[in-house]
This record gives C-alpha cells, sequence and structure tokens, in this order.
C-alpha cells in the first residue's frame, strides 16, 4: 500500500529517512475497506530507527453475502501444482517469451513520458506480469480441482463432514505440528517435551525444621505438617505414591483418612530417623495414643546433597510398602486396620530441613 493509498501518494521513507522497509500489503478483494495509509513521523517512543505506520479501515462497508457462504454448496476451484525446484529449468522455458517483449516495449513508451503513467497502469503492467508467471507455471507444474468450503461469522473453514467438531480440528492441528517438528528436529524434541512435562507433573515442596515433635508429644500434630492439599494436590486413590526426598535425617510423612489430615486415625512414618540410621511407622488411633510403632534398620537411607526417590503403595487394607529407587524395601508392614488414605503431609525436624518432589501422576521422577 506505501505509495499507493491515502495520505502515503509518494512513497515516504520509513526507516533512518532513506529506505521503506516497514509496509503494508493487501489482495486486492479487501482495498475497498482500506480508508487511509500513512507513514507517521519518527518517534524514539516506538522504536529506534523505524517510523510508525497508520492503517485505516472501514469495516462498515463489509457485505454479509461476503462472510456468511453456503457451507453445504461447495465450489470446485483449480489449483496450481506446488513449486517444484527441480523443474526450474523447465520453468524458464515455458515462460512466454513473445508476451515478455511485449510487455518489455509497453513499459518503455510509457518510461518516455512518466506523466501519463497512473494508478490503472501500474495495476495493467503487474497483472500482465502476474500472467506471464502463472501460465509458465501452470505449464510446468500442472492444475489440480479441490472442492472447497466456505466460511462461517466465526472466520473458522467448515468441514462438511458432520463429526468434525472443534476437538477433531485442534487435535488435527496438533498431529501436523508435530509432524513438522519431529521432520525438522527428531525425536530429540519430544524427550525434551516430555521431560517437561514430567517437571509440571512433580509438585516440589521445601518444608522447614519443625522442632523435636511427633505424635508422643504433640497432639496436634498434624498442624506441623505441609498439607498437600493447599497445592490442589487431588486426592490418593490409586493405592500408591511416587516422592523424592533430599535431607540428612528425620523427615516424616503422615497419611490421614481426611484430605485435611484431621482425622483421628492416621499413620506418621518418619525415614532416616535417628541420625539416618532408623525408619518408623506410628499408628495413631487418636492424638497421644500410639497403637503401634514398629522401627526398621535404614542406614543411610537419605542424602544430603542428592534426591533419594521411594514409592509407597498400600496395596491392601492395613498393609504399607515403601521402596527406594532400586526396588529394595524399606518395610513390608501390616496394621491389622483398615484404612482409607486420603490425605498427605509432609514436614521435617530435629534440626533438618528437606525439598520434596511428590509425583502427581504415578511417573518415574527424573
Amino acid at each position: 500500500m506505501n505509495g499507493r493509498i491515502g495520505n502515503d501518494e509518494v512513497g515516504k521513507p520509513t526507516s533512518k529517512n532513506t529506505s521503506v522497509v516497514d509496509y503494508a500489503i493487501s489482495t486486492a478483494d479487501v482495498l475497498y475497506l482500506v480508508e487511509n495509509f500513512d507513514v507517521l513521523p519518527f518517534s524514539s517512543l516506538y522504536s529506534d530507527i523505524h517510523c510508525p505506520l497508520e492503517l485505516v479501515l472501514n469495516c462498515s462497508n463489509t457485505k454479509q453475502s461476503n462472510v456468511n457462504i453456503n457451507v453445504e454448496s461447495g465450489e470446485n476451484n483449480t489449483y496450481i501444482g506446488k513449486w517444484n525446484h527441480d523443474q526450474v529449468n523447465e520453468y524458464k522455458e515455458n515462460l512466454d517469451k513473445e508476451s515478455i517483449s511485449q510487455l518489455l516495449s509497453y513499459i518503455m513508451t510509457k518510461t518516455e513520458n512518466v506523466q501519463n503513467v497512473d494508478k490503472n497502469t501500474i495495476d495493467e503492467i503487474v497483472n500482465e506480469i502476474r500472467d506471464v508467471l502463472l501460465n509458465s507455471a501452470r505449464n510446468t507444474f500442472g492444475e489440480f480441482v479441490q472442492k472447497t468450503y466456505g466460511f462461517d461469522y466465526t472466520g473458522g473453514k467448515q468441514n462438511h463432514r458432520d463429526w468434525f467438531n472443534t476437538e477433531c480440528r485442534r487435535e488435527r492441528r496438533a498431529f501436523r505440528k508435530s509432524k513438522r517438528l519431529y521432520k525438522r528436529y527428531g525425536s530429540r524434541i519430544f524427550k525434551e517435551r516430555l521431560r517437561r512435562r514430567q517437571q509440571l507433573d512433580n509438585l516440589w515442596i521445601k518444608t522447614l525444621n519443625s522442632g523435636n515433635v511427633n505424635s508422643y508429644n504433640v497432639p496436634d500434630i498434624y498442624n506441623y505438617y505441609t498439607k498437600l492439599s493447599i497445592y490442589d494436590f487431588p486426592e490418593i486413590t490409586n493405592g500408591y505414591l511416587i516422592f523424592a526426598i533430599k535431607a540428612c535425617d528425620n523427615v516424616f510423612m503422615l497419611l490421614s483418612e481426611t484430605y485435611t489430615l484431621t482425622s483421628s486415625k492416621f499413620l506418621e512414618i518418619v525415614i532416616g530417623g535417628n541420625s539416618n540410621l532408623n525408619s518408623y511407622v506410628w499408628l495413631t488411633k487418636s492424638p497421644g495414643n500410639i497403637l503401634s510403632a514398629p522401627h526398621y534398620s535404614t542406614p543411610y537411607l537419605l542424602s544430603c546433597t542428592a534426591f533419594q526417590i521411594f514409592n509407597l503403595s498400600w496395596p491392601s487394607d492395613g498393609r504399607f510398602v515403601l521402596r527406594n529407587y532400586n526396588g529394595m524395601v524399606v518395610f513390608d508392614w501390616t496394621s491389622g486396620e483398615t484404612f482409607d488414605i486420603r490425605g498427605i503431609g509432609v514436614r521435617s525436624g530435629w534440626g533438618n530441613d528437606a525439598t520434596w518432589i511428590i509425583n502427581q501422576k504415578g511417573m518415574s521422577i527424573n
């Protein structure tokens, strides 16, 4: 549009007052909507070297018949085949030399008296050049017929199949995008996407030292735990949990029959207790009422510098199994009580902070 429409009929420079590198392009069928185009004075507020462009469209001129086309009455349109670089010599040979010669002579005659050159003259020359190029492409790459369908008010192309809905359209876009990415980058980019997705599936929590407290000496011990529910962590319904811990010793998990950890009966698990030498399972029926407290020898189970991964599962009522990343059983304990685990809390104590990674999808933690 530069130099042809509105207040920019002379073609003002757009960069450093020397060149036109910023421009607007329009197809012929929407030019009637353009009310004005102009290159505004330079302003350092908008750019370092570029002038702002102003484009005014008058959409009140839009006719409804141009937008609301009957979707069912598709038309057969003819298209030129795609460009094939291997046929470049054939394309050159198919250029109409006689038409090019006549067009060149016509242009030379017009340059003798440029005062008579107007917009219609420019359009005529451009159309002639376009026809020469398209005719050569048509003779070189051939043509094909494709049935097209109209557009509705939403601007989206309507598929004639009744079952092709918005979900299908979204999945098709995702599939085509994946094909392009795979063709360009191979499988590496998909592995990276999976790694990032797994990071999003993992909940990271930092717990500070809660002191020397436990179910024996504190009746409301659940108040010392960081509840996973505050992070919108879903209720545990699949009977297992994968998590990782980085701490020197003495980290705690509380398994409750309520999402908010306030049930009277709960299970408290100590990992790396007694200076990272033992682990414990405390079954509490009510505050201060410890029914069972088995302990297990687990020397150096935790690490101050590296994450240690665990899998806690309760495959049947009252049975709890904790394994490390290598599959070694830390403990396999049956309480004799029926549990319906819904909520989980974590904390660290006895002078230690801890970093937790809680997995929400049951996938491996990397």
